[in-house]
């Protein structure tokens, strides 16, 4: 059995939380790691649509969002009690330094979604990593 934790180091983006606004990480910055991917946690629903994606930019400034060309699988969309508890993982195989995880909410939700994002940064150019 081989331990992975030191392989790759996670990143907190969209804290745990039940959402009824959109909202926007900070800046993440990958330099040192040639590997990213997006995980996703939907937690309980109640209402609302709730799509979640991703930015990216060279400076850390202007943004654009990534297309799904550069991304291996897809983000998810929260918009019923069937899209709960679930954990997306979504690859990364862009060239930005800098990314940045959305929840955009539309339907004007009373309560909301419980949503949270990570990226998990590998490939590190120095180990451990984490």
């Amino acid at each position: 059995m081989r331990d992975l934790s030191r392989d790759f180091k996670a990143v907190p983006a969209l804290a745990p939380a039940v959402r009824a606004g959109t909202a926007t990480s900070g800046a993440i910055d990958r330099l040192g790691y040639a590997a990213l991917t997006f995980a996703v946690h939907a937690g309980d629903w109640t209402n609302g649509t709730h799509t979640v994606s991703a930015d990216a930019s060279d400076d850390g400034s202007t943004w654009a969002a990534i297309s799904a060309g550069e991304l291996v699988g897809s983000f998810p969309v929260i918009a019923s009690a069937s899209d709960e508890d679930a954990v997306t993982l979504v690859g990364y195989i862009g060239d930005a330094r800098f990314v940045r995880v959305k929840s955009t909410v539309t339907g004007a939700p009373a309560t909301g979604a419980a949503i949270g994002a990570m990226v998990l940064l590998g490939r590190a150019a120095e180990r451990p990593a984490a």
